[in-house]
């Protein structure tokens, strides 16, 4: 007669530790999402610029300010001027990747935490986004 040999083994399931361990050892994946949170950030940064009607008075940026006076109607020069400086900061931060420059994760680190931090003052600054009224006290000096 034969015998059924049953598998009591563990079933290989999705491991999120093991994922998180590969994609945080792997420096080409957090360029990418280094990358992509930078982008994504800069996009965010500008929908609230175009949605804002009263932009003059509440940007902080003088780059930005003149770019914005110099077509305050459809703000055609602030669009395109943070469109290239995104692309350019993008792409020097991968060409320092490519050119294996041991301090590339440093550097995008940096870019990304600042990043977050325009994106924590953008969304807790504007209370009809959901954020504190008094928030900007903190950055008026």
């Amino acid at each position: 007669m034969d015998t059924v040999a049953l598998n009591f083994e563990k079933r290989k399931t999705f491991d999120t530790g093991r994922l998180l361990r590969s994609v945080f050892t792997n420096h080409r994946m957090l360029m990418i999402l280094g990358c992509l949170f930078i982008g994504i950030v800069s996009i965010y940064d500008t929908y609230l610029v175009v949605i804002e009607p009263n932009i003059l008075a509440m940007e902080k940026n003088p780059i930005c300010t003149r770019l914005i006076k110099m077509d305050p109607d459809s703000l055609s020069y602030f669009i395109a001027g943070k469109m290239a400086g995104t692309l350019v900061v993008i792409s020097v931060l991968s060409l320092i990747h490519h050119l294996r420059y041991s301090g590339t994760l440093v550097v995008t680190g940096g870019v990304v935490a600042f990043q977050a931090m325009l994106l924590i003052y953008l969304h807790l600054s504007d209370p009809r986004i959901g954020g504190l009224p008094n928030f900007a006290l903190l950055f008026q000096g």
